[in-house]
């Protein structure tokens, strides 16, 4: 989980120092000079704000795809059979092989006690918000409880909304138009700590080995 923490880390040092060059940028007393003319970005900045939100659900797309994809990596690092595993690991390995094998196959993996690897690629192809996200974490019987200052996860349904109407056609200008920098720096606190106690949970999840019998 180094890895995933890590780049976590990154990622929000990332959206901070966005959001620091957008304070500094719409500074009235700020004045940007090209080629000896010098110009205002007070006419760019709902497009600023409408590209904050596409950084943050990068992040959390992002969080969640490399958290559940460490999980299977561990899974799978085990090399045992599927009476190691509890249920919900059994029931996802199913899932993936129903689809990708005929059933004649399918059983006889299962008889031979054959040993499970689970397909560590996830994609969630742009919906993600914390409802999704908490069937996911109980799907594979992960916590979900986190820090009351996230908010229960809320405001992830604002930037997965906004990332989708610029994904249909919205432009960043009208994405960002309705926010002040202060509901930016709201929206990234409350997001970063849902994001930050799921991947603890995660990492709680792995080090106890709660996925085995």
């Amino acid at each position: 989980m180094d890895n995933v923490i890590e780049d976590f880390k990154d990622r929000v040092e990332e959206i901070d120092n966005y959001l620091k060059m957008l304070e500094i940028l719409l500074d009235p007393e700020v004045q940007i000079r090209i080629r000896d003319r010098t110009k205002s970005i007070s006419k760019s900045e709902s497009t600023l704000k409408g590209a904050f939100f596409l950084l943050l659900y990068s992040l959390v797309e992002s969080t969640i795809k490399k958290g559940i994809e460490r999980l299977y990596a561990t899974i799978n690092s085990e090399e045992e059979c599927i009476t190691f595993f509890k249920k919900e690991v059994a029931e996802i390995w199913f899932g993936q092989q129903c689809q990708s094998k005929i059933m004649e196959e399918f059983v006889n993996k299962v008889f031979e006690n054959e040993t499970l690897v689970l397909d560590t690629k996830v994609e969630f192809s742009g919906n993600l918000d914390a409802k999704k996200i908490r069937e996911i974490f109980e799907k594979h019987s992960i916590r979900t409880i986190v820090h009351y200052r996230a908010r229960k996860g809320g405001e992830l349904l604002t930037v997965k909304t906004r990332r989708n109407n610029l994904a249909h056609g919205d432009s960043f200008s009208e994405c960002g138009r309705d926010y002040t920098t202060a509901d930016l720096h709201r929206i990234k606190k409350s997001t970063v700590v849902f994001l930050r106690g799921l991947l603890k949970n995660i990492e709680k999840h792995i080090g106890e080995k709660k996925y085995a019998i």
